[in-house]
């Protein structure tokens, strides 16, 4: 299946970059790490996961300035940005993703609607940022979310 696929491919390509799966740090949504531990394992030396959804534990566990959230809000690139950093600081990894994003099934505005997705994907202190527009109920919008955050690594990792 699908997942399998992908699951294989990014162990594959983090193997060909000499990056154990003890180097990734996510910062993500749950869809993730569910994703994470059902597809690869989170046994697989992962080095840790982080679920992080107010401003405040954003700030204090991967240090997000407060500037970002006044400038530009929680749902942003560069919030996505400082949080995959963060996060590959708090755990001294070569490798960290974050998602932020509105799931639904309230929350959105127009210029941030409901399924506006930001993901980070940092490989060796380079970070990579996408925005994403994903349609469907909140599980679909996790589950999408978590996909695109694993291609964006997987892309980053040399995958085709």
């Amino acid at each position: 299946d699908l997942d399998a696929i992908i699951a294989t491919d990014v162990l594959e390509h983090m193997e060909e970059e000499s990056i154990r799966w003890a180097d990734m740090a996510l910062a993500p949504s749950r869809a993730l790490l569910d994703w994470v531990e059902a597809n690869i394992g989170l046994d697989k030396g992962m080095e840790r996961g982080v679920v992080v959804y107010s401003n405040r534990a954003k700030r204090e566990l991967l240090g997000v300035p407060e500037e970002i959230f006044e400038a530009h809000g929680a749902v942003s690139a560069p919030c996505a940005e400082a949080m995959a950093r963060g996060i590959c600081a708090a755990a001294q990894t070569a490798c960290g993703i974050a998602v932020t994003g509105i799931a639904g099934p309230d929350g959105g505005t127009p210029g941030k609607p409901v399924g506006t997705v930001f993901v980070g994907v940092a490989v060796a202190g380079e970070v990579t940022t996408r925005r994403f527009r994903f349609s469907g109920d909140r599980a679909a919008v996790k589950w999408q979310s978590a996909q695109m955050a694993l291609d964006m690594l997987r892309r980053r990792l040399g995958g085709s």
